[in-house]
């Protein structure tokens, strides 16, 4: 697939890209003619349509083209603010949110920080491919994205308007649990230590996470890991022994096999699929 042609923009994405509190975007339009796309892993200040706004974990934006784009850390931040983007080229995507009816311009709370995340390494793995369907397959990938911030926000909509007292109490302590848990998902953790953090009993702390979270502490940690492998995989030339022990696996046959039971292919394989064809940094 030629690099200046297609969907997307092969160098401009990135999985929880760290900027330091000194970092900004402040420009008046999108300097390569694209639709950009952000998911915030932390909070951050934004422009969007309705002003100066603080997004929080979770929240994505879907920049329109000739949308003046700024954000920045929030003030007294002292670690910056990490996010994932990718850059889209018009007018795939406009056809795209004209249908399932998002808006651009518009924060979108999703309630999950990784949201782009999946749908950025399927993009990137289908480039590696770059036979005939690849073009197709990256559009209903784009399409799976959109649909998949419309039902998490419609989601979060429905849960701000059904939680109890008890839930919307612990709503901010939960979020800000799940945002722990998957950027520490290469460590031990228990369901007794996650709910003393919260001040409740292992039982009711499970329950609670279930309702507010639609999973559970453990596949919460699965699927975080999972992204993380992948993306070392195709990204680093750590060797599979030390992507499973950065990824919480000190067993690597064990990692090897539930690599090869979510993905389809054991973990080298995976690798030699995308190492041979990686996108160089700057493109």
């Amino acid at each position: 697939m030629d690099e200046d042609s297609g969907i997307l923009v092969p160098h401009l994405m990135g999985i929880d890209t760290r900027h330091p509190p000194s970092f900004g975007i402040d420009r008046p339009c999108d300097p390569y003619g694209t639709n950009l796309i952000l998911c915030f892993r932390s909070p951050a200040v934004i422009l969007t349509a309705a002003g100066t706004e603080t997004a929080g974990v979770g929240d994505c934006i879907v920049h329109s083209p000739g949308f003046p784009q700024y954000h920045c850390s929030v003030a007294d931040a002292t670690e910056g603010y990490h996010n994932d983007w990718l850059h889209v080229r018009p007018p795939t995507l406009a056809a795209i949110m004209e249908r399932i009816g998002l808006r651009f311009d518009r924060l979108i709370p999703t309630g999950q920080a990784e949201i782009l995340a999946p749908f950025i390494l399927r993009m990137r793995e289908e480039r590696t491919t770059g036979d005939a369907l690849s073009e197709a397959v990256i559009r209903n990938q784009l399409e799976g994205l959109v649909l998949a911030l419309a039902r998490s926000h419609q989601t979060t909509l429905a849960l701000d308007n059904t939680l109890t007292t008890s839930e919307r109490h612990h709503f901010p302590e939960f979020a800000r649990l799940r945002k722990e848990i998957r950027e520490d998902c290469g460590q031990f953790i228990t369901v007794r230590r996650l709910a003393a953090q919260v001040h409740l009993s292992p039982e009711r702390f499970a329950v609670l996470y279930q309702a507010l979270s639609g999973t559970t502490p453990y596949a919460e940690v699965m699927d975080a890991r999972l992204v993380r492998a992948k993306n070392l995989l195709s990204s680093t030339d750590l060797t599979v022994k030390e992507v499973a022990a950065a990824c919480g696996w000190p067993d690597q046959q064990y990692f090897s096999r539930l690599f090869r039971r979510k993905a389809g292919i054991p973990p080298a394989q995976y690798r030699r699929s995308v190492l041979p064809r990686r996108e160089r940094p700057g493109g």
